[in-house]
């Protein structure tokens, strides 16, 4: 039984340092690239696109280091912050969570609206792509038809 008391322990750690490697990782890695798009905006202007992408990568990071200095607790049997707030409360206060919701609903009603313009012009069939090529050569007919009456009208 002390055995596996022990095992499981082991696992646990190993599972933990995992953990913080691949988020000390990520960490760095976001450090770097914040550090690239600077060393490249003294060489030549960012668009706004890669200003924004920053800007976006800054927060993120202050944001990490923020939760993770919210979530140190030295009793880690305990499930609260030393301010007293679960993760879940620190969680449910990222001012970016309301924004990537809002975001994520604006592209699933985008994509619920494109899904609809699909499959109506599914139904209609290959037919309808004839149609609006009648409807080419017809408009073409027309004009011509409408240039060569403006130029009889104007020769009589």
């Amino acid at each position: 039984m002390p055995f596996t008391i022990l095992a499981q322990a082991e696992e646990k750690l190993q599972y933990e340092k995992h953990e913080w490697l691949q988020s000390h990782i990520l960490h760095r890695e976001l450090q770097e690239i914040i550090l690239d798009y600077e060393l490249q905006a003294h060489d030549t202007a960012l668009s706004t696109a890669d200003k924004e992408f920053k800007e976006i990568l800054e927060q993120s990071l202050t944001y990490a280091e923020t939760f993770d200095y919210l979530l140190f607790n030295p009793d880690p049997s305990s499930q609260v912050t030393l301010l007293g707030l679960s993760p879940e409360d620190i969680e449910s206060h990222n001012p970016y969570n309301m924004h990537l919701s809002e975001a994520t609903e604006e592209k699933e009603r985008d994509l619920h609206r494109i899904a609809l313009a699909l499959n109506a012009y599914a139904a209609i069939g290959s037919g309808f792509d004839e149609l609006v090529e009648e409807y080419g050569k017809l408009k073409a007919e027309m004009d011509n038809k409408r240039w060569a009456l403006q130029e009889f009208q104007r020769t009589n």
